[in-house]
């Protein structure tokens, strides 16, 4: 059986305010850096990558995901993929193992490391980069 997924219609101009938003949101993820605010770069940095790729299937599609599993925009993701590369591929599951922190660090009590830390927001700026590559 296939799962449907959750999705809602969007206007393809607003792609570049969710790409505003994954700018901002990846700005902050750097300013958090540089006063060792881990917890906050690593969140920012899945909130940056979650806005991109909105940004990015409401641009190419004119749809955007729903759900509040984040699984299902990797999934959106690769659904409206226009070419068969293996970059896109590899995007989607870049966005996929950026977004499976997302619960540890909102909710679980353990903390984010520096390495960690770093680690994420260097992902979230590959993703980004390629994002923006998409978008005209």
């Amino acid at each position: 059986m296939v799962k449907k997924r959750s999705t809602t219609k969007v206007s393809n101009h607003e792609s570049k305010n969710y790409l505003s938003k994954a700018n901002e949101f990846f700005e902050g993820s750097i300013t958090a850096l540089s006063t060792d605010n881990w917890n906050v770069a690593g969140l920012l940095a899945i909130q940056a990558v979650i806005s991109a790729a909105d940004s990015l299937s409401v641009f190419l599609a004119g749809i955007r995901s729903t759900s509040q599993d984040h699984g299902d925009t990797a999934a959106l993701l690769k659904s409206i993929a226009t070419d068969t590369s293996k970059e896109w591929s590899a995007q989607a599951n870049r966005f996929s193992r950026i977004i499976s922190k997302k619960n540890r660090i909102q909710y679980e009590s353990r903390e984010l490391s520096e390495k960690e830390a770093v680690d994420l927001v260097e992902q979230a700026r590959r993703f980004i980069n390629w994002v923006r590559k998409n978008i005209p």
